[in-house]
């Protein structure tokens, strides 16, 4: 990741509106400036307002960063910018900065809990299906080797060793299906092997007849021939 983002900061040095850069979180003044805007992993990529920083999710080769980087980075709306918003979200802001500092206070806190709560939801959701899984494919191995143990692979053992059938059931209906297209072919190749036969029999025959027609008019061309000479 490290070519593409320094590639990125690159890209943006001049920029007078947009600012790319990196922080080193192991050291004093990066670790700090990390623990306040909440970075937990290492890399990971904040963007957006500076007092209201947000993670970036996509994908982080150069060419996915600068797409994002140009579309996203630059002022937004929000207090400073005005400008920026539109009637309904400058009404939402304006809401907002007409409130004291402890409405203020109070009214962040109390998304923040509803944010955490979402978080905890989910969490919880999700060891509740892990357990469920867990439990659940244990249970299938125990039940599965209960059954081999009953006397299933003795008698699979002794089944072989009498030349028995003893595939799942789908395998004698794939078996059928495919013998059943096997004779369905065979049919036909015999069908129309006899159907030939006959064609060539019925050719021969009329090419017979043919001769046999032209030998009886010659006859009779011959006979009045020989009527008149007489």
């Amino acid at each position: 990741m490290k070519p593409a983002w320094d590639k990125l900061i690159e890209e943006f040095k001049d920029s007078k509106t947009a600012l790319v850069a990196d922080v080193d979180c192991t050291v004093d003044g990066g670790k700090s400036l990390c623990e306040k805007i909440g970075v937990q992993g290492f890399p990971s990529i904040k963007h957006g307002d500076p007092n209201n920083l947000e993670d970036y999710k996509g994908a982080r080769d150069f060419d996915t960063l600068k797409k994002f980087a140009d579309e996203n980075l630059g002022p937004n709306c929000g207090p400073a910018h005005l400008d920026l918003c539109n009637a309904e979200k400058k009404a939402v802001v304006e809401s907002f900065m007409k409130l004291s500092e402890s409405e203020l206070e109070a009214a962040i806190k109390q998304k923040t809990d509803a944010l955490e709560k979402v978080e905890s939801d989910f969490k919880s959701f999700m060891e509740v299906l892990q357990k469920q899984y867990t439990d659940g494919n244990e249970k299938k191995d125990k039940d599965v080797e209960a059954i081999q143990n009953s006397g299933l692979r003795f008698m699979k053992s002794e089944a072989q060793k009498r030349g028995l059938n003893i595939g799942p059931p789908r395998n004698k209906w794939i078996g059928l299906a495919l013998g059943g297209v096997g004779i369905f072919v065979i049919c036909c190749i015999i069908g129309g092997f006899v159907m030939w036969l006959c064609l060539g029999q019925t050719h021969e025959q009329a090419v017979q007849n043919d001769k046999a027609e032209k030998v009886e008019e010659t006859e009779k061309e011959q006979k009045v021939e020989d009527k008149k000479n007489d």
